[in-house]
């Protein structure tokens, strides 16, 4: 009997896709691609155009990134917590978001997890 694996996450997670520019802190080379699985604690990155990632992200690396999506906006810092490189996706945790971008992502879980339950 299979039994399933506990949930390591401590933030409930939204799935979604919104627009974001990251920038490696280390190349300062700009990435574009989409946030998915958002949560309070960080998101997925699945970037725009195939790329290799363990030449552009890599675990540990830190980021600045923005989205440029109309209706949320997020604006930070964070660090590079895991990569798939076949998939071209990376977990971000965040380190620091500005004032507005806390509050608007707040408000935008809150309606979100509201609508999910």
């Amino acid at each position: 009997m299979n039994e399933i694996p506990p949930e390591k996450r401590k933030d409930s997670r939204i799935g979604l896709e919104i627009k974001i520019r990251l920038t490696s802190l280390k190349t300062n080379s700009n990435i574009y691609g989409w946030v998915q699985d958002l949560s309070n604690g960080g998101f997925k990155l699945k970037t725009e155009i195939p790329l290799e990632l363990k030449d552009t992200l890599q675990e540990g690396d830190k980021v600045k990134f923005q989205t440029y999506e109309s209706f949320f906006n997020l604006k930070g810092q964070g660090g590079i917590v895991w990569t798939s490189i076949g998939d071209n996706v990376a977990g971000i945790k965040f380190d620091e978001l500005d004032a507005e971008s806390k509050k608007s992502l707040e408000e935008f879980l809150k309606v979100c997890l509201k609508e999910n339950v």
